[in-house]
């Protein structure tokens, strides 16, 4: 496996450094960094900290002008992934990795399909993996066309699960994950309140109506 991390950050730059140390400590897995800075108002913030931690493995980093938001922020960063790349993970900046094999753990147990952080549910969909870090095959991604852009948030993450159920393929949450993780939840500025987030009730239900379960994983030694 050769994993490309995308690191989607949004000001917040402590965290962004934070999570950049703590990548730096991981081991056990061929992988790679590419940091996405989303139109950040402190990108000389961002840079600066990039720039002057030990980023062994931050191969790439790229600054959008304006704000993309989610899935087409996580899209630009998947492009940039090295022709050797076989997944993708999909991670906030507002997390930080505790244990330095939390990737090698995670592989170990990702089957073809999706692994994610988190459970969530809501009034018309399944318990589903949260989106704030989420392993996917590289060629499920491309298969897919990535995360539906249309949905600025979440809702492209919960789609694209119910694609991957649809086409026969493994959708794994795992409930208590903070042995691997740290999720401080909501650090990377305020930029979502401009956008309306509705829940697409009729149609979110229809995405699951095939009978496909997701596999809920109580946590990952």
């Amino acid at each position: 496996m050769k994993l490309t991390l995308i690191v989607l950050c949004h000001n917040a730059p402590l965290f962004v450094a934070r999570l950049l140390d703590s990548i730096e400590t991981l081991q056990g897995i061929d992988f790679e960094t590419v940091v996405v800075d989303n139109g950040s108002d402190r990108q000389n913030q961002i840079t600066s900290f990039i720039t002057s931690l030990n980023a062994g493995h931050t191969e790439t980093y790229i600054r959008s002008r304006t704000n993309l938001f989610f899935p087409a922020g996580i899209n630009l960063g998947a492009k940039l992934a090295s022709p050797d790349c076989t997944h993708l993970m999909y991670l906030n900046s507002d997390t930080e990795f505790k244990d330095p094999e939390a990737l090698k753990k995670m592989a170990a147990m990702h089957r073809p399909g999706i692994t994610g952080l988190g459970v969530v549910k809501s009034n018309s969909v399944p318990e589903r993996p949260d989106g704030f870090c989420f392993l996917i095959d590289r060629a499920v991604h491309v298969r897919f066309g990535g995360l539906d852009e249309q949905y600025k948030w979440w809702w492209s993450i919960t789609k694209l699960e119910s694609q991957v159920l649809q086409a026969g393929l493994s959708v794994q949450a795992v409930r208590h994950y903070e042995n691997l993780l740290v999720h401080f939840g909501g650090k990377s500025g305020d930029a979502w309140k401009a956008v309306n987030l509705p829940e697409p009730p009729t149609e979110s239900a229809l995405w699951f109506n095939t009978g496909a379960r997701i596999t809920v994983i109580d946590r990952i030694p």
